[in-house]
């Protein structure tokens, strides 16, 4: 399966000045603290450690509305508002209609209420079944929706990919610029393919 997206997952530790240490697990929602006491006597040091474990709950959110809508900027990009019954991260998955191999992944980390992810290097023309849902809770219920993309501008050009077609499955993406200043447009266009030749981003730059 192909997945489109980056995700970060990152995991902190901060120590207080009494020498305590909290470290966050978001696998287990766990939180193990740790504690660490000096006691000084007239023949020595004697050093006690003592350390347990909390369970932290998880919050009971799920997606209540998503709407989609389209930028006039980037027709390849789906904005995708999400609202959540309590404050959560989000995920949502967008599978390509025609290619079940081709998945974009965009998480919204942050826990809020409202959410916006932009999902990007889509197809034009192009029909993707979507799910939207909260992450780290008691009970994930993914809400179903679909995006579907419009057609590209005139103004963007097509590539055609040349080659063995079984190497060129998988691969880094293309950015070129494009101007037509034989048809007295001076606008730049800066176009992104994958390496089927497939347009998958692109970006008007006005001439200065």
């Amino acid at each position: 399966m192909r997945m489109v997206g980056v995700v970060w997952i990152g995991l902190w530790a901060c120590s207080s000045d009494n020498g305590e240490k909290d470290t966050a697990s978001a696998a287990t929602g766990e939180t193990s603290t740790s504690s660490v006491s000096e006691t000084t006597t007239a023949t020595g040091t004697t050093s006690t450690s003592t350390s347990g474990t909390t369970s932290s709950p998880l919050v009971d959110a799920s997606v209540t509305a998503v709407v989609v809508s389209s930028n006039p900027m980037l027709r390849l990009e789906a904005v995708v508002d999400v609202e959540v019954s309590a404050e959560a991260a989000v995920a949502v998955a967008c599978t390509r209609s025609d290619r079940p191999d081709e998945v974009h992944l965009v998480e919204s980390t942050s826990p809020l209420r409202n959410h916006q992810l932009r999902v990007n290097g889509l197809v034009e023309s192009t029909t993707y079944a979507c799910v939207a849902a909260a992450v780290d809770v008691l009970t994930p219920a993914p809400m179903a929706f679909s995006v579907t993309t419009e057609a590209l501008p005139s103004q963007i050009p097509s590539v055609s990919a040349m080659g063995d077609a079984s190497q060129m499955v998988d691969g880094p993406y293309t950015l070129f610029s494009h101007q037509r200043l034989c048809m007295g447009q001076e606008t730049i266009r800066l176009v992104a393919i994958d390496p089927d030749g497939v347009v998958r981003w692109h970006f008007g730059v006005p001439a200065t």
